[in-house]
């Protein structure tokens, strides 16, 4: 049960990347033309555990959210498993 949740949610997060990456931010898809281009500035960030050290990336409001979001899986997968 929890390995196809994980698996859609796996393929969930990769088709919002992919439609992310074709979407302008007017709702328009991309067409590409060489006199049109469009500047956007992203900003993120993001955690990575290594065991029970986090090493966070990024803008640091995003990091905190991820940072928070991190914790919150951690201890809803422990509640889980035990």
């Amino acid at each position: 049960m929890l390995e196809t949740v994980a698996i859609i949610l796996i393929l969930l997060g990769i088709a919002l990347v992919i439609l992310g990456l074709l979407e302008r931010s007017d709702g328009n898809r991309y067409e590409y033309k060489e006199e049109y281009k469009v500047e956007k500035k992203v900003k993120g960030g993001g955690v990575i555990l290594i065991g029970p050290i986090p090493i966070i990336i990024g803008d640091p409001r995003f990091a905190l959210i991820a940072l928070i979001l991190a914790v919150i899986i951690t201890l809803l997968l422990i509640w889980v498993v035990t």
